[in-house]
């Protein structure tokens, strides 16, 4: 081989190696001739264990016997493509694993005879977020339904009750005065009031998070008899609205579930601003869960929604606990412009 291709072979050599994907080269006959370290690495082989070996040792059973087929296709329409359009490719890894894969296909004309470049890439993390992220919208869509359904009884028991009641004094002579029906629509106000205000606080768009919260902690406490000590710094300002939104929904649901499992009297609520980040602490002195519970808790409808509205912001929430040192909720979320 003459020096200038010696330097060409060397120059393609240190390429592929740099390669952040699997490359494997195999010549017209499927032998594979050239690879990468990270198809060491994602079949677990080593490199003199493949080298003249059929690329067919890396391929699943089923699909093994077939692929000399594929492979006869390819060279005889070669062509730059992705390998396996419209299904689902697996590796073979040494120990039997099967792993999934996304490979790129490139023909290479030589001397000697057509080669063919293989960039092979895991997908299986790809794979795992795909199905986490189905999972949590199907789970939000069971969330929706629930509040839907929620909402829905509250309307039929409380305002389908007092509207049957009015209507029923409109009708039957002597059965309630003027007096009688405007205090019933009275308590119809209020309780549509009560409803409206609970799906959307309309101080959180008027006034801002730090105004919603301390509207909100006097009210939780009349309902849930379980006392709110609140901290916070840097909250004199205006965050963007989804921002707001999502840091209220959070701490309300958080502090419900304080109300509904703590059994405690107070509960540790904590908002603090820097520069770009909002961190919230909701803490409780209750009996806690262990590591097994936690697992547990972790699917469940409110914490999922509060790590999915964090998740949307790129923030996170966690939950820590510890039998008999309570429960600790921490979110932590960049901070938005006020218009976003």
């Amino acid at each position: 081989m003459s020096p200038t291709r010696e330097r060409a072979a060397a120059r393609f050599q240190a390429a592929v190696e740099s390669s952040p994907a699997g490359m494997i080269m195999v010549n017209a006959s499927g032998a594979i001739v050239l690879l990468n370290r990270e198809v060491e690495r994602l079949f677990g082989y080593a490199r003199n264990e493949l080298l003249g070996r059929p690329i067919e040792l890396l391929v699943p059973q089923g699909v093994s016997g077939r692929h000399p087929d594929y492979r006869a296709n390819f060279l005889a329409h070669p062509s730059a493509r992705p390998m396996g359009v419209g299904r689902e490719l697996h590796g073979l890894r040494k120990d039997g694993a099967e792993i999934p894969v996304e490979i790129g296909l490139n023909p290479i004309e030589m001397e000697d005879g057509l080669y063919v470049l293989a960039s092979v890439v895991d997908i299986t993390e790809r794979r795992r977020a795909a199905a986490e992220r189905d999972e949590l919208a199907r789970r939000l869509v069971d969330l929706q339904e629930r509040e839907r359904r929620d909402l829905s009884q509250e309307l039929h028991d409380e305002m389908g009750q007092m509207l049957t009641a009015l209507r029923l004094m409109l009708e039957t002579e002597g059965l309630g005065g003027v007096d009688d029906m405007k205090a019933m629509v009275r308590s119809l106000q209020d309780c549509v009031r009560r409803i409206a205000t609970t799906l959307h606080p309309p101080v959180l768009d008027e006034l801002g998070l730090l105004q919603t919260l301390l509207w909100h902690f006097p009210r939780y406490t009349q309902q849930t008899g379980v006392g709110v000590d609140f901290a916070h710094s840097g909250l004199g300002r205006r965050f963007g609205s989804r921002l707001e939104i999502a840091a209220f929904r959070i701490v309300q649901e958080a502090l419900t579930n304080v109300a509904r499992h703590a059994g405690v009297a107070s509960v540790r609520v904590e908002a603090h601003a820097a520069a770009d980040r909002l961190a919230l602490v909701i803490q409780d002195a209750g009996p806690g869960f262990d590591a097994a519970a936690q697992t547990h808790a972790a699917t469940g409808a409110g914490l999922m929604g509060m790590r999915e509205r964090a998740r949307a912001l790129d923030g996170r929430v966690e939950v820590t606990s510890t039998p008999g040192q309570g429960v600790r909720v921490a979110a932590d979320l960049p901070l938005t412009p006020p218009d976003a």
